[in-house]
């Protein structure tokens, strides 16, 4: 990963909480040598299609995959809002947190066991709001059906989303060596995933797909953000001088940045996940939290990094 940072010089996150035109996106990746590939994370239906189009009509990249978030709690967007782009584009999913937030684990079953970063009622609210007792619930109806399988509700959690034909990879995460072997397991499950396994978890979860709501606040972030065309581009170009300060558009990029999203079920807190950062990638010189990530920090009063938005760079560099 070091290595691959350091021939990468820096990583691009592209996310709808980043106000960028989409024909800026995929204008700007073609020039950058060291990008083959471009996937959107939690982009909408009508935005996908504008990204890909757009490539088209100009011969550029096109977007090949789609970063969402994909389990047997939650199918909607995948398995309803953007079915007909997977045959359309050939588009695939990576998907994040398949176990749930950890629901899907089976360890919240006989009480919230303590350690855990679920333990606290603010964080449960944080992330399910009222949902966290009925998944809890389903969750233990669903072990059964595991055992059946030979594998743990973990393991039954992350075969049944891999075998999606139109997911290519899920992110997993691990709080140690063990935990990651075990879920790596599931791979030997998803052959086992069959139409009337499927039935049998659909009757324990009955999803029942619905269209979306309307983001309003986000249209109006987007209509009304004052530099829009320019927000990615900023992000895309930063990096840090000999000095460490910060610099944007530098011609040969020295220093990586790291978009932290969030710390999963592990509990480790924002300053202990900036201490392995440091440790482990000491080119690494920035640690930027998205703002999904900000409520769910405050509510576990866990200490909070240096945050530097687009307008900070801005000022800084004079810009």
């Amino acid at each position: 990963l070091e290595e691959n940072l350091k021939a990468l010089a820096f990583v691009d996150k592209i996310t709808p909480e980043v106000e960028a035109e989409i024909d800026d996106i995929v204008q700007y990746v073609p020039s950058q040598p060291w990008i083959d590939h471009l996937q959107d994370i939690r982009m909408r239906h009508l935005e996908i299609t504008e990204a890909c189009e757009i490539a088209d009509r100009l011969s550029l990249i096109r977007p090949i995959v789609e970063q969402s978030q994909y389990s047997i709690f939650e199918r909607n967007r995948i398995e309803f809002e953007h079915l007909d782009l997977f045959k359309k584009y050939k588009y695939g999913i990576t998907a994040w947190s398949p176990l749930a937030f950890g629901s899907l684990t089976g360890k919240y079953g006989s009480g919230c066991p303590q350690g855990f970063c679920m333990y606290t009622e603010e964080m449960r609210n944080a992330i399910w709001r009222t949902d966290f007792e009925e998944r809890v619930q389903k969750a233990d109806k669903l072990k059964p059906i595991a055992a059946e399988l030979g594998c743990s509700l973990a393991q039954l959690a992350l075969a049944w989303c891999v075998a999606n034909e139109n997911v290519l990879t899920a992110i997993v995460g691990a709080g140690d060596q063990s935990q990651l072997e075990e879920n790596l397991k599931a791979l030997e499950f998803v052959d086992k995933i069959t139409p009337d396994v499927k039935a049998k978890v659909d009757d324990v979860v009955n999803f029942v797909p619905g269209h979306p709501v309307p983001d309003r606040l986000r249209e109006i972030r987007k209509r009304h953000l004052p530099f829009p065309r320019t927000t990615f581009r900023t992000m895309s170009r930063m990096a840090t001088d000999a000095d460490n300060n910060i610099v944007l558009s530098p011609e040969k990029p020295t220093a990586a940045v790291v978009f932290l999203h969030g710390l999963g079920d592990t509990g480790h807190g924002w300053s202990d996940a900036m201490t392995m950062l440091a440790k482990g990638l000491p080119h690494v010189k920035f640690v930027l939290p998205t703002a999904s990530s900000m409520p769910v920090t405050l509510n576990m009063g866990m200490r909070m990094p240096a945050w530097y938005d687009i307008k900070s760079l801005a000022r800084v560099n004079g810009d």
